[in-house]
């Protein structure tokens, strides 16, 4: 594979694996990026950023020898302190499911989390933090991960911090319950609009159906699926009505 030359996509790495730091470049030539973003890769047994792409500067004002030499980890330190807690509480209950699957499928899963991170100059902005795993020892202990950053202060606010976790296997997908709900709240991510739409999906109707049963627009319908899609991660409206099913998504 050919090093890229083009400075918008300079790397700085430091004690990882040179395979490791090309396996980004097809991400970076063929992204289909929905709003500025970074790579990095993070060593979990140093606890240590061993590969930041220079992206990072114009989007969050820190250089990548700024993030690497971070003593504490730099996104827990100014991340949103509404935020803080409600991704602690996130984090173990994907701990909980993570470290339950079989080591040989680590790999295939994907995690991905939003919240709000401060930048250099103090102003916070809302970031998508996307992950999986490239390596692990024969322990199953989590080795190297490859992350990617975007910014998404353009897309729609919820009030809530959403963790979810995809694998290639229906049945042992997982998204975390929205954080509200970790904290014994009964509230959903999705609007009563999309709750509406959604329930009319799960019985099998098409997005047709649905608008002519609710009297609206087949676009208005498929653009409240999208948003779904999006706030969840989730691919596709089968494993959309899945998620809301086991999510108790359904019964408002």
């Amino acid at each position: 594979m050919g090093h890229m030359t083009d400075k918008s996509t300079e790397i700085a790495t430091t004690e990882v694996p040179l395979e490791y730091a090309h396996m980004v470049e097809p991400y970076l030539i063929k992204r289909l990026d929905f709003g500025p973003s970074f790579y990095f890769i993070y060593h979990f047994s140093k606890s240590k950023y061993v590969y930041v792409e220079s992206r990072i500067e114009p989007i969050l004002q820190f250089t990548p020898g700024e993030m690497m030499s971070s003593q504490k980890n730099f996104f827990l330190s100014r991340m949103h302190p509404d935020d803080l807690h409600q991704h602690q509480q996130a984090m173990k209950e994907w701990q909980k499911y993570f470290f339950r699957l079989p080591i040989s499928e680590r790999n295939y899963y994907s995690t991905s989390f939003d919240f709000r991170f401060r930048k250099k100059n103090g102003q916070y902005q809302r970031m998508l933090q996307q992950l999986i795993f490239i390596e692990h020892d024969s322990d199953g202990n989590l080795l190297y991960s490859l992350e990617k950053c975007t910014l998404i202060s353009h897309w729609e606010k919820t009030k809530d911090l959403v963790l979810c976790v995809c694998g290639p296997n229906t049945n042992k997908i997982l998204i975390s319950n929205n954080t509200s709900r970790l904290n014994g709240k009964n509230r959903t991510i999705f609007t009563p609009s999309e709750i509406q739409i959604l329930k009319l999906l799960s019985n099998g109707l098409n997005s047709l159906q649905v608008a002519n049963q609710l009297n609206i627009s087949i676009h208005t319908v498929n653009t409240h699926r999208r948003n779904m899609l999006r706030k969840t991660g989730i691919k596709s409206t089968i494993l959309l009505v899945k998620f809301a099913r086991n999510n108790d998504l359904l019964v408002y």
